[in-house]
């Protein structure tokens, strides 16, 4: 998810009432509810590809997780004495509540960061495997919503000494779980109208993606697996229509695609992508100098900031294969 929705997700929980357990709860909770993303540096000092493998791994697989609280921990102690300087009179945090609201903000994180499609490595840095919910779109304006408005709601009632001020905040927290689970359902339904619309086809596909797309929680975008290539399309709710619109041939069997494969470039590539496609120059889906391969995502395709070019450098066969088109 992006980094308003987790900031709300941390700042819905200290609104809810974590953020009376110590001094600077709001601040630890939305501190430790972003923190997994400081992976984002990485953009700074590589490349774009290189940090494209790095991201959702090592910052936020479960290892990392139990690390995380004390470091955000620490970091909170050091505001605190800072703060200290210049307002003697600021309250101490307490260093074990600290602990405790940094896990709880951290975990947050690789939950949300799960529910779409770019998926997360849980297990990372002992496995690169990745995992995806495909239930919620990145930036998702509804979750913004509901957490954002029980956020107000609830330090409205906290600033005017009502009683159970943290109602709304753990409201707006349930709605955002049963949003999230009703999405995860919605993507599973999806898959299976997917699968059953192909068997109709005569074709079965190897895997299915039904994708979340920005505002519109009742249509999914599909990419199917089958026969060398994929099938792209629509799924409406509620009557659960499919409609076909493209296929894409992989392309991976050709001998251009193997050396491109085979490269630094290209295995760090297809460590992160999904549904990867070769698109040998000249192609009209990538524009590449000659003796070029291109390797797209079809997750994000036509967004070019998810694929990599590749120029292969030795000879090879350009005999035809039989990947379909």
């Amino acid at each position: 998810m992006d980094n308003i929705c987790h900031t709300l997700a941390g700042l819905a929980l200290g609104e809810a009432g974590l953020k009376r357990k110590t001094a600077l709860g709001n601040a630890t909770l939305m501190v430790a509810a972003n923190v997994p993303d400081v992976d984002a540096l990485s953009y700074l000092v590589a490349s774009p590809l290189d940090a494209l493998g790095f991201r959702r791994g090592v910052t936020h697989g479960l290892p990392a997780m139990l690390i995380w609280p004390f470091v955000v921990t620490a970091l909170m102690l050091l505001v605190s004495r800072l703060e200290r300087r210049w307002r003697p009179r600021s309250a101490i945090p307490d260093p074990r509540s600290l602990v405790l609201l940094s896990a709880a903000g951290v975990l947050t994180h690789p939950a949300l960061d799960w529910l779409n499609t770019y998926g997360m490595r849980w297990l990372s840095p002992f496995s690169d495997r990745w995992y995806y919910g495909d239930a919620v779109f990145i930036v998702d304006p509804w979750m913004w919503a509901f957490l954002l408005a029980g956020v107000i709601w609830s330090a409205r009632r906290w600033n005017s000494g009502a009683e159970r001020a943290g109602g709304p905040a753990r409201l707006a927290l349930a709605c955002s779980g049963a949003y999230a689970l009703l999405m995860l359902a919605s993507g599973a339904v999806s898959e299976r109208a997917v699968r059953r619309e192909l068997e109709r086809e005569g074709l079965t596909a190897s895997r299915v993606m039904a994708a979340p797309v920005p505002l519109n929680p009742l249509r999914r975008t599909f990419v199917a697996e089958a026969r060398g290539g994929y099938l792209t399309g629509t799924v409406t709710w509620p009557a659960l229509a499919v409609r076909f619109e493209g296929r894409v041939a992989r392309r991976d069997a050709s001998p251009l695609a193997q050396v491109a494969a085979a490269s630094p470039e290209g295995r760090t590539f297809l460590s992160w992508s999904r549904f990867p496609v070769f698109r040998p120059s000249p192609d009209p889906m990538c524009e590449l100098p000659p003796g070029s391969v291109c390797i797209l995502d079809m997750r994000y395709w036509p967004q070019p900031w998810a694929s990599v070019a590749v120029t292969v450098e030795r000879p090879v066969s350009l005999q035809p294969t039989t990947s379909p088109e």
